[in-house]
């Protein structure tokens, strides 16, 4: 007999790989293993190329993804997305969830097929919890994604004002590949309140100079 508790979080929709559905459903540690041992390949995809590990972190199961990780499944395995487990733990602000991949080996500064890192993510999400969980890691605060966009100049994109401060004062990187800056990117996306706070940054950064 299998033991499964309902799922906590919406289901996801995900194709007919019976791991992933019992990740999902929260099915028993010894119906998972035993699953686990059927399988000639442990890091087998759904349709939308989702490991069992991705599936479990989107669902926040993490007594599952603690017991996929032990049994070797690919940390970094991206999904038909380019995103791996440690960015959806971002995206779903699941701090437990993104300690267990660190320590388990998951790299911060990995990218997604748009460059972006899980940093990037995490101001993209508007986690402001999770941007300093990635910059104590030691993540690159001035990665750029395949626009040459930093974490900063997402922050100004987004209008995230909270973040944009904390990365003004880390960032090197002030404008992307084309030359835009900060303040075009909240001239862009219509946030006055961000654009005066890139001026008044600017203003005390050239004063103390």
């Amino acid at each position: 007999n299998v033991a499964c508790a309902s799922s906590k979080s919406q289901p996801l929709p995900i194709g007919p790989q019976p791991l992933h559905h019992a990740v999902l459903r929260g099915c028993s540690a010894e119906c998972i293993q035993a699953m686990l041992r059927g399988l000639h390949d442990k890091n087998v995809r759904d349709e939308r190329g989702q490991t069992a590990l991705v599936v479990a972190v989107r669902g926040q199961r993490r007594e599952a993804a603690e017991l996929l990780i032990h049994a070797g499944l690919d940390i970094e395995a991206p999904d038909g997305t380019g995103m791996n487990a440690l960015m959806h733990a971002v995206i779903a602000g699941d701090t437990a969830m993104t300690s267990l991949l660190v320590h388990a080996g998951a790299k911060p500064n990995a990218v997604d097929k748009r460059g972006r890192t899980p940093l990037i993510i995490a101001v993209d999400s508007h986690r402001l919890v999770m941007v300093n969980v990635f910059l104590a890691l030691g993540a690159d605060v001035n990665a750029t994604d395949t626009n040459g966009m930093s974490p900063y100049l997402h922050a100004a994109l987004s209008g995230d004002t909270a973040i944009g401060h904390l990365l003004f004062r880390k960032s090197t990187v002030k404008s992307d590949r084309h030359g835009r800056n900060a303040l075009m990117y909240a001239a862009e996306s219509g946030d006055t309140l961000f654009a005066r706070e890139v001026i008044r940054s600017e203003e005390r950064r050239v004063g103390k100079e």
